[in-house]
């Protein structure tokens, strides 16, 4: 990466790490381990032209997260995303566009944040 240009990385966490709670607590705080990575990386590398940021998704539709969403009447249909939103949000901030992006984490959550 050091001898590219414009290297990027880009640290995929969740909302958990900033709005923990049950039943997934240890899982929140490995999140918001992976955000402040993205914090110390980002001014590590700044000097070797590598940025780091990060993603903190919502609730999105995998198999990972079937029990949260599928077949829950007390949920909000558009506050589930899709792998492809995540995807195209990683795609700006790796892209030229995202070139002045270095050291912060993007929520993308449809605005619902707190699950």
């Amino acid at each position: 990466m050091r001898k590219g240009t414009e290297a990027n990385v880009c640290i995929i966490s969740s909302v958990g790490g900033k709005f923990p709670g049950t039943p997934i607590g240890l899982y929140g705080s490995c999140k918001a381990a992976l955000d402040n990575m993205v914090k110390w990386m980002s001014q590590e590398l700044m000097c070797e032209g590598i940025r780091v940021t990060g993603i903190s998704p919502g609730l999105i539709a995998t198999h990972f997260s079937e029990l949260l969403w599928k077949d829950n009447p007390n949920l909000i249909k558009e506050s589930v995303g899709t792998s492809e939103e995540i995807g195209s949000a990683v795609a700006l901030i790796c892209s030229r566009d995202g070139r002045f992006m270095n050291g912060e984490v993007f929520p993308v959550h449809g605005g619902f944040a707190k699950l």
